[in-house]
């Protein structure tokens, strides 16, 4: 996928004997599952309600929060992301997304650096992305 992750496979009795005694780790569990749900609510809402270069604008937000790094142009989103990833994770096809990106490249709000997104104006794509 995307990122690298490790897994932890606890057996649900000792999990159940820990939340039991321990309140942090409850409250904790608790404020993950919330988070998750949260965030499938609104991926859900936005993949009904929004249109996909609102998708794509919001996309490119949060990868510039999450893997932005500074760079000459603006910020770098460092991830390796291709058009069909792209396009897998707003729910859209690589062909529009491709569109969205060209034309957002020739409106000045990103350009490319071997191979990788360069936000050039975040403000005005975040502006865009919330009038979209």
């Amino acid at each position: 996928m995307l990122d690298e992750g490790d897994a932890l496979l606890v057996p649900l009795a000792g999990l159940e004997r820990l939340g039991a005694a321990d309140a942090v780790l409850r409250a904790a569990l608790a404020a993950a599952l919330v988070a998750r749900q949260l965030e499938t609510e609104a991926r859900l809402g936005s993949l009904l309600l929004c249109t996909v270069e609102a998708r794509l604008l919001e996309f490119l937000g949060a990868a510039a929060r999450r893997w932005g790094q500074p760079h000459a142009a603006g910020q770098l989103v460092s991830a390796p992301f291709t058009h069909a990833d792209i396009a897998l994770l707003i729910g859209s096809t690589r062909e529009t997304v491709t569109l969205l990106l060209g034309k957002l490249k020739r409106a000045g709000l990103i350009s490319f650096d071997r191979r990788r997104v360069v936000i050039r104006d975040g403000a005005h794509l975040a502006a865009r992305a919330a009038s979209a």
